[in-house]
């Protein structure tokens, strides 16, 4: 047989109840801060939260820049030094690198505009 738990179906010891937390509003809405302080904190975070998503796109767009720089040099690298098998086809020995250098424009391009176009 299995014995009665200690707790209470609503999670609490036994003999205690949950009680409001203090510092918090009631479920009514009774007590709540006001308004303006709730706006300004509300602009605050809308703040904190663009500025995160700025520095993210930013560091995003840097890293591909990167990836894609490197990618291209050494493609550039492989070509020059004549380090591809013998039996490569030729358009691994004149590698086209327009299209590297336009994902690097792009994303280079892309930093400004997004914080230009908010």
């Amino acid at each position: 047989m299995i014995a009665p738990s200690e707790e209470s179906q609503d999670g609490h010891p036994a003999g205690t109840s949950a009680g409001p937390v203090a510092g918090s509003a009631p479920a009514d809405g009774a007590g709540t801060d006001d308004p303006e302080i709730e706006a300004s904190a509300a602009e605050r975070v809308a703040f904190f939260s663009d500025a995160v998503v700025a520095i993210a796109i930013t560091l995003l767009a840097l890293v591909q820049i990167i990836a894609s720089a490197c990618l291209l040099l050494i493609s550039r690298e492989i070509a020059r030094a004549d380090l591809l098998r013998p039996g490569a086809p030729e358009s691994a020995r004149h590698p086209d690198h327009a299209p590297s250098l336009a994902i690097i424009v792009a994303f280079l391009v892309s930093i400004p505009v997004s914080f230009f176009t908010g």
